[in-house]
């Protein structure tokens, strides 16, 4: 039972950053309940074990017919144990990998955390770092990728809740001209987050 507290010691510290955890989580509070319901039916099981072992030396000598009555139980226990352990042998590794599986998820999303504080970093440095004015009287050059109306737009979606996935949509209705995707989406937010 130990292992099973420090699991769920374990499971309330961690942050979660995946869908999949939701149903990690879900699979490991079903399977604690199954555990503890087959842990009580075994020290049930146990204790009637014990009961019949006692009543099977008590009345040994003058009753025969009981006696094969009761080693016809002990034995019928005996199998209901086995199975039992079998059981919680099963459970024992389910609960092994649905934490390791729960260990893999953290690590990722620590790792994801980092490569996101790495890029805003970088991000923000790039924002900083000032570039030469070019001279350029006649306008010659590239356009803008983004016009100011879309990347208002972007960052009014993002700021209101919206998922990214949410936002490419009403974007490639509201802006027919392109075609959008979540990673170009990302970048305007994530450079013009500040500029507000």
């Amino acid at each position: 039972m130990d292992f099973v507290k420090d699991l769920g010691r374990k499971k309330e510290n961690k942050k979660l950053s995946h869908i999949d955890n939701n149903n990690i989580i879900e699979n490991y509070n079903i399977l604690v309940e199954k555990y503890n319901e087959i842990n009580g039916f075994s020290q049930q099981v146990v204790e009637k074990h014990n009961v019949l072992v006692e009543k099977y030396n008590k009345y040994i000598e003058d009753k025969e017919n009981e006696k094969i009555r009761y080693e016809e139980e002990i034995r019928l226990q005996k199998n209901i144990t086995l199975k039992i352990e079998n059981k919680f042998s099963e459970l024992q590794k389910h609960v092994d990998r649905l934490l390791e599986s729960y260990e893999n998820l953290e690590k990722e999303s620590l790792r994801l955390e980092e490569v996101n504080t790495s890029l805003e970093k970088y991000i923000e440095i790039m924002d900083k770092t000032k570039t030469a004015s070019v001279k350029n009287e006649r306008g010659a050059g590239r356009k803008k990728k983004y016009n100011q109306q879309q990347i208002d737009r972007i960052l009014e979606l993002k700021n209101s809740g919206k998922e990214y996935t949410e936002i490419v949509d009403l974007l490639n209705l509201e802006f027919k001209d392109r075609q959008w995707g979540i990673k170009e989406v990302k970048y305007v937010f994530t450079r013009y987050k500040n500029s507000i």
